[in-house]
């Protein structure tokens, strides 16, 4: 239902849409990635995508950046 309605922004909205994907560490990823860039990709308008880790201190302490190998 979200990725719907994001589809559905992009299709009316005139501004510049920014995407933002924040990887953090002890989250196994799986097929993930090619399912974010596959919905990216499938958008109407995207002008930029953001691959991002943690980098000031998180509202959760559990949070902390991916390991390089991941990125």
């Amino acid at each position: 239902m979200i990725l719907k309605g994001i589809g559905e922004f992009t299709e009316t909205f005139r501004g510049t849409v920014v995407s933002e994907t924040m990887l953090i560490d002890n989250v196994k990823y799986g097929g993930e990635f090619e399912e974010i860039t596959g919905f990216l990709a499938s958008l109407n308008k995207l002008d930029k995508a953001y691959v991002a880790i943690p980098t000031r201190p998180p509202a959760e302490k559990w949070v902390k950046p991916s390991k390089e190998e991941v990125i």
